[in-house]
């Protein structure tokens, strides 16, 4: 705003004020900030310039995958085991200490989200309100997915991230098959990286609701998944959010083949890229039932993706499995047993009609047997 009086004239009117009208001297001081010159008092504020998803091309977004290769066990031990920060503040200078180039930063929210936030359960079943702001989700330690998303892009901007938060519709906890949508349900985030925006969950990252219970057990899969898996259980509510060359409508996701969330997960957690998934699916249209196990690094290097093989068919694999002393196929009850070189199992059956397993002997709930790593039905 225009004002003809100098600086110097105010100063000596705020002085001359100042002990026998307080009030006065607050409007006069009031008045001086209004006069102030706009480039006088302008911030600088770090802006981003990330191009919208929609103005990529199917190469640039899919230049990030296969995922990165990157090996960020130590990070995420050291992330893990920082001590809990009084503020958001406190909490990125913590991981700005331990992360160098982008990928770490972003890997370093993701692995302290996932560590110390809980879902909200007792909220989401009763219907009442979450903590949502970043610092409200901070103080109380948890939330429903809009506070992880919400959290997750305060302390990636702190880190000098661009992230998004993105509303959408998930076919997450107690979705059916075939089940539409009246609104959005769920939330997650993009962040911009090497020049190409990459998709995270930190929500389902964190763990999973078992009844009515949150169980805390870190998922691998939500960390940067490609982006046509994520669409299998992720539609966002802006298309161009989805990060693919065709985008799907509503009603193709709902009528699109319901995959529980847990089998993608399972995959990878066997190591079985996303690419030989998507190869998978695209043979079989319906996958196997896949499980991991705690405290085994069990790797699928050849099976069948598909869940429906057919009889008759000779079926081969390949698995490594260490610290496990058998292996077999488990078809109708009847076992053959694969053969062993070192962490190696491999086999070939041409299985019959009805189930067929691929089991591993470890030792699993207090039990040891031979559990199956991947089950199919055989027509």
């Amino acid at each position: 705003m225009e004002s003809g009086l100098t600086w110097n004239i105010f100063y000596k009117m705020l002085i001359s004020t100042m002990k026998p009208r307080p009030f006065l001297t607050l409007f006069f001081l009031v008045l001086l900030l209004f006069s102030m010159d706009a480039q006088e008092v302008s911030l600088e504020v770090e802006t981003f310039n990330a191009p919208p998803p929609s103005t990529l091309s199917e190469e640039q977004i899919l230049s990030g995958y296969p995922r990165i290769n990157r090996d960020f066990s130590g990070l995420d031990e050291a992330v893990r085991g920082l001590p809990r920060a009084a503020t958001i503040e406190e909490t990125v200078e913590q991981l700005a200490r331990l992360a160098g180039d982008e990928w770490e930063r972003c890997r370093a929210v993701y692995i302290w989200m996932t560590t110390n936030i809980a879902y909200d359960t007792r909220a989401f079943f009763s219907g009442s309100r979450s903590a949502t702001s970043p610092g409200g989700v901070f103080s109380s330690g948890k939330s429903v997915c809009q506070g992880y998303s919400e959290l997750f892009v305060s302390l990636a901007e702190g880190l000098g991230l661009q992230a998004m938060l993105v509303s959408g519709y998930s076919k997450g906890y107690g979705y059916r098959s075939g089940q539409g949508f009246s609104r959005t349900n769920h939330a997650w985030n993009s962040v911009f990286l090497d020049d190409t925006w990459h998709l995270f969950d930190s929500t389902w990252g964190a763990g999973h609701v078992n009844g009515r219970s949150f169980v805390r057990q870190y998922d691998e899969f939500w960390f940067d998944p490609h982006p046509e898996l994520f669409l299998k259980t992720h539609l966002s509510e802006d298309p161009s959010w989805q990060l693919v060359s065709a985008p799907i409508t509503l009603l193709d996701y709902v009528n699109s083949r319901y995959i529980p969330s847990y089998t993608f997960e399972g995959l990878n957690a066997l190591a079985v890229e996303d690419q030989r998934i998507l190869d998978g699916l695209s043979l079989s249209g319906e996958l196997a039932d896949f499980y991991s196990f705690e405290g085994y690094e069990i790797e699928l290097l050849n099976v069948p993706l598909g869940k429906t093989l057919k009889a008759g068919e000779p079926v081969e694999i390949s698995i490594r499995a260490p610290g496990v002393s058998e292996g077999a196929f488990i078809n109708n009850s009847n076992f053959t047993f694969f053969e062993k070189e070192g962490d190696i199992f491999t086999g070939t059956i041409t299985p019959q009609r009805g189930n067929l397993r691929l089991g591993l002997k470890i030792h699993y709930k207090n039990k040891t047997s031979f559990w199956g790593v991947a089950e199919y039905q055989v027509r």
